[in-house]
């Protein structure tokens, strides 16, 4: 199956010869588990504790067993300690193999229990013991380290905290004295009331340009229509419904698409290209809406005003300029505040601007004052590329290439939950779904998944792709999904049944 390391953080190279021996991997598929949360243990005591885990060794291939499973079982002698930290002994064992292979080798990092809690992760073997024993690295150590806790708690089961239990032989866990336990991230208090509906599945039903892959950015008009933005310039508008082009490309930059959007009424349909220009075409005929807005730089952010009156441009100059869609002129001064803007959105009301950049910050505008709204949202360690509202303006989504997108709470600027994490890549989209209740992330780990936005948990599995996913884009009425690594693919909601056996289609 595959996997990526999420935890260290690869960005920062191989751990040091000290770093604890463990890592966290991110699966890309989900795997079926009974619910429950994991119990977190520290065996004590002077009598030794009962062990079990299961691996791969490698002595367990010769037993002409196909799965080639081992079941790890033996003491744990808390007082007895070695490099790693814990020891552990194994009433049976394999005979030394020839040319002084390691057969316990392919056991590293099978998960240690005692008495139902997890309390480490087996490491290394021990040669001086004639392979008698192993050794594991305590899961209490990585506890209190930075990251660690935090995806524990975020990707968990529901009711997963950090609370540690002492396990002694007798059978008993109970709460260690002294360590302070984390509680996992509960409903955001800007969305009271919000139910989430719960695990989102998402099937492909199409792609619709594997011939021809090289779409940069993808967005849904108010009436389905789907529209892709290229490298060679030409927007494709497509009926989502049946999948079919809807008349020829339009010939929108003599350079890559950068961004495209819908106003609010369906009415007009902005481009931004590498030609420096953005400009306005009407949906229906395919034909230009006056002449092109020019800038002395690549736009990166294109948006609408609620209204219709407005189009907010964004550029690395830094500055977020205002423009009437009508005349396609400047409406007023400027919004300087940034070193290299990339993303702006209105708020649904249309009374605020968010402006995301290089800088790593967001700064929130009044939009009649065209002055900003206390200081920069920080928090990102690297540049942000989108800044989204919630469709009821309670909330707001940042993209970064820090590798994680995050959600804020408007009102208080501060953030809601924990990081949501793309292990191998930075966050190069979001969407929100139209009810609100569920947010989409694309990422340069070729993945795109799916968050409840009340929570922060995700919210189904994770989309997987080729390359990485520049856009992400939900329908108008949220049933379907268009997301592109260069080529267009279109996934379908699909009704879930539980039920004792597992997960079924309805």
């Amino acid at each position: 199956m595959p996997a990526q390391v999420c935890w260290p953080d690869t960005r920062h190279g191989i751990p040091p010869r000290d770093a604890l021996d463990m890592a966290l991997l991110w699966l890309e598929r989900p795997v079926p588990t009974d619910g429950s949360p994991v119990r977190w243990g520290r065996p004590t005591g002077v009598v030794p504790v009962p062990f079990e885990g299961a691996g791969f060794p490698a002595f367990a291939a010769e037993t002409g067993s196909s799965e080639q499973c081992e079941y790890l079982r033996g003491d744990l002698p808390a007082v007895s300690t070695s490099s790693t930290g814990w020891v552990l002994d194994c009433p049976v064992w394999p005979a030394p193999r020839r040319e002084r292979q390691r057969p316990w080798a392919g056991a590293s990092g099978s998960a240690v229990f005692c008495h139902g809690r997890l309390v480490g992760v087996a490491a290394e073997d021990n040669q001086a013991m004639d392979w008698r024993r192993l050794h594991a690295v305590p899961v209490h150590e990585a506890l209190n380290l930075p990251g660690f806790a935090d995806l524990a708690l975020r990707h968990g089961h529901p009711g997963t905290t950090t609370a540690l239990e002492k396990v002694t032989a007798s059978n008993r866990a109970t709460p260690l004295d002294g360590h302070q336990a984390l509680k996992p991230p509960t409903a955001s208090p800007a969305t009271p009331g919000r139910a989430s509906r719960g695990p989102q599945h998402y099937r492909l039903l199409a792609s619709l340009n594997e011939s021809d892959p090289q779409t940069e950015m993808v967005a849904f008009s108010p009436d389905g229509t789907l529209a892709a933005g290229n490298h060679d310039g030409t927007v494709w508008l497509w009926d989502s419904a049946t999948r079919q082009l809807d008349g020829e490309p339009i010939a929108a930059h003599t350079d890559k698409v950068f961004m495209l959007v819908f106003s609010r009424d369906g009415t007009l349909l902005a481009t931004s290209g590498g030609d420096k220009t953005v400009r306005l075409w009407d949906p229906v005929t395919h034909r230009p809406v006056g002449d092109p807005i020019t800038d002395d730089g690549n736009v990166f952010g294109l948006a609408f005003s609620p209204d219709v009156t407005l189009l907010a441009t964004t550029s690395r100059s830094g500055e977020t300029w205002l423009w009437d869609p009508t005349t396609r002129r400047e409406a007023g001064e400027p919004l300087s505040a940034h070193r290299g803007t990339q993303g702006v959105a209105f708020s649904p009301d249309g009374t605020l601007l968010a402006t995301a950049s290089y800088d790593k910050t967001v700064q929130l505008w009044d939009r009649t004052s065209r002055q900003p709204l206390g200081e920069p949202i920080t928090g990102h360690t690297d540049q942000v590329f989108v800044v989204e509202f919630s469709p009821d303006g309670r909330l707001l989504a940042t993209a970064s290439s820090d590798r994680t997108a995050r959600l804020w709470n408007r009102g208080t600027r501060k953030p809601v939950g924990f990081p949501l994490t793309h292990p191998g890549g930075g966050v190069l989209d979001i969407a929100f779904s139209p009810d609100g209740t569920m947010l989409a992330t694309a990422g340069g780990d070729a993945t795109v998944r799916l968050w409840d936005a009340a929570t922060g948990r995700p919210a189904g599995p994770a989309l997987t792709h080729r390359y990485r996913v520049n856009a992400v884009a939900f329908s108008p009425d949220g049933t379907l999904l268009a997301t592109s690594d260069g080529t267009v693919h279109l996934w379908q909601r699909t009704n879930l049944a539980l039920s004792r056996g597992g997960v079924s289609e309805a």
